[in-house]
């Protein structure tokens, strides 16, 4: 979530790889609850590695990357979530939003 997929606002940065490895922390509070809709938002911490066939491709070692993410979830299940993350090797942030169901 904090490693940027572009460079200088060009796509095509991102790591290739044919396999992966990701474990992801995230620790969500409840800020506010009505009837229909409920705001979470909470720190996490991402740390991965992408592998290739050849050694051209991957990440060329393991991508560590912190943030805050806010989830905005209805009861129909449809979540909004905007997230805000800096990638710990460069320093780089990145901002995202996603809706997921």
């Amino acid at each position: 979530r904090g490693d940027s997929g572009d460079r200088d606002g060009r796509k095509g940065n991102a790591a290739l790889g044919t396999g992966y490895a990701l474990a992801q922390v995230e620790l969500d509070r409840t800020l506010c609850e009505m009837p229909f809709v409920k705001i979470q938002a909470g720190p996490f911490f991402d740390f991965g590695q992408i592998a290739g066939p050849s050694s051209q491709f991957g990440s060329h070692g393991w991508l560590p990357a912190t943030g805050i993410e806010a989830k905005i979830k209805t009861t129909g299940r449809v979540t909004w979530a905007l997230v805000y993350g800096r990638d710990l090797h460069s320093g780089r942030g990145a901002f995202y939003s996603g809706v997921t169901r």
